[in-house]
């Protein structure tokens, strides 16, 4: 019974570290993105 509360922390911390990684990522690619194609407007 006291594996499941370690168990929760982990999935817990490994949930916001994916996160914060895609965020991190999606924000590059956008900004790379946005630094391309300034002259562009939609």
């Amino acid at each position: 019974m006291d594996i499941m509360p370690i168990f929760a922390g982990i999935v817990g911390l490994v949930i916001v570290v994916a996160v914060a990684v895609s965020a991190g990522t999606m924000g590059a690619v956008f900004g790379v993105i946005a630094d391309d194609d300034e002259d562009d407007e939609f």
